[in-house]
């Protein structure tokens, strides 16, 4: 028998408000009936004891799964419309045939492709000039 009997700790909800705890903190007793707390970065349950839940901040694990939620400065969010080009009309109208023409003869079939490249040029699109060397 142990000296002394563990005693089953109540969460703590001014924990998820602290700055060690920083939207990684939930409450878990809803869960379960062993009054735990949970780690969504780790996924895991931890005892719903401070020094644990300060303990499991420290671990290795735990930081690296945080790193990885930490977004990148570089990266473009996707609300952000600076990334977007307006492409003209006509251009759009080349890909197309041109897509269209691949998509109906397939990429086996492609020997009467010269004939659209001849169409196309007369637009003098810069996206196909690069096309001229295969033919």
């Amino acid at each position: 028998m142990p000296k002394r009997t563990e005693k089953i700790r109540q969460f703590n909800l001014q924990w998820i408000k602290e700055s060690w705890a920083e939207g990684w903190l939930i409450d878990a007793t809803q869960e379960n009936s062993l009054h735990n707390a949970f780690c969504k970065v780790c996924k895991s349950y931890i005892r719903a004891h401070k020094s644990d839940l300060l303990r499991h901040t420290e671990r290795a694990t735990h930081k690296n799964n945080m790193k990885s939620l930490v977004p990148d400065i570089k990266q473009q969010k996707l609300t952000d419309k600076s990334h977007i080009t307006i492409i003209a009309n006509d251009d759009k109208k080349t890909k197309l045939l041109l897509a269209v023409y691949i998509a109906l003869h397939s990429s086996i079939h492609i020997d009467h492709l010269t004939d659209v490249y001849n169409r196309i040029s007369k637009n003098k699109s810069i996206s196909f000039i690069v096309l001229s060397v295969h033919f």
